[in-house]
C-alpha cells in the first residue's frame, strides 16, 4: 500500500473477515487496488481492522462518503467505520503531503465511548513522558492526536 491519500482505515471488522472478503466489501466501487486485514503477529488472528487502498484519492473520498456508517452486508450489527489512513507523512510544503514536521507523529484513538471528550483524552496523553501535543481533533467516536 502506497498511502498517497487513497487509503482508508476500516475498523470494527468481524474477526472472520480476511483480505479477500475485505476487498469484496468495497467491490462495488470498482476502484480497490489492495485490501489488507491487520493480524496479530503471534496468533495470526484478525485484530478487527484493516486498510483498503483505492485507485485515486477521489475514489477513496467517494467510498468514504458513500459507505461510512452504513450497515456492512452479511454482518448483522456491523457498520462501515472508515477513517483516512495516514502514513509516510512528509514535511514538504508542495501540496503533496502534510506540513507537519518530520519528527511529529499522528495517533488515532478509535471506538471511544460517548462520555470521552477532547479534554479528557488529551489530558490522558499529555501526561505521557516524551509526548508534547501539538493538536487534537475529536471526530464522532475517534480522536486524532499529533505529537513531537
Amino acid at each position: 500500500m502506497t498511502g498517497s491519500g487513497s487509503c482508508l482505515y476500516v475498523g470494527d471488522l468481524d474477526r472472520t473477515i480476511d483480505d479477500e472478503r475485505l476487498r469484496l466489501l468495497f467491490n462495488a466501487s470498482n476502484s480497490v487496488v489492495e485490501a489488507k486485514v491487520v493480524r496479530d503477529k503471534g496468533t495470526g488472528e484478525s485484530n478487527g481492522f484493516g486498510f483498503v487502498e483505492f485507485t485515486t484519492p477521489q475514489a477513496a473520498e467517494m467510498v468514504f462518503r458513500t459507505y461510512n456508517g452504513i450497515p456492512m452486508p452479511g454482518y448483522p450489527d456491523r457498520y462501515y467505520k472508515l477513517n483516512w489512513a495516514q502514513y509516510g507523512i512528509s514535511s514538504s510544503s508542495d501540496g503533496g503531503g502534510s506540513k507537519m514536521a518530520s519528527s511529529e507523529k499522528v495517533l488515532f484513538v478509535i471506538d471511544l465511548t460517548p462520555d470521552v471528550n477532547d479534554y479528557v483524552l488529551s489530558e490522558a496523553f499529555r501526561r505521557q513522558e516524551g509526548m508534547v501535543l501539538s493538536g487534537s481533533r475529536l471526530k464522532k467516536s475517534s480522536l486524532e492526536l499529533q505529537w513531537r
